[in-house]
């Protein structure tokens, strides 16, 4: 879900059930269930890929 000011480049594929930080600049694709916010969009965690399973407080590698 990309919010309101939201920049997507030409070409860029958003990932299923993926969060997008307003504001966020994305420049490259990003892959399905993660949040990613900044200028340029940067995976910040991973959500889990079950809708019944709440956030994940463990962050990316290198985030």
């Amino acid at each position: 879900m990309a919010r309101r000011g939201v920049i997507v480049g030409p070409g860029v594929t958003i990932g299923e059930n993926t969060v997008v930080g307003a504001g966020a600049v994305v420049t490259a694709d990003l892959p399905a269930n993660v949040v990613a916010v900044g200028v340029p969009a940067r995976v910040l965690r991973e959500l889990p890929a079950d809708p019944d399973v709440g956030w994940s407080r463990r962050a990316v590698e290198g985030a």
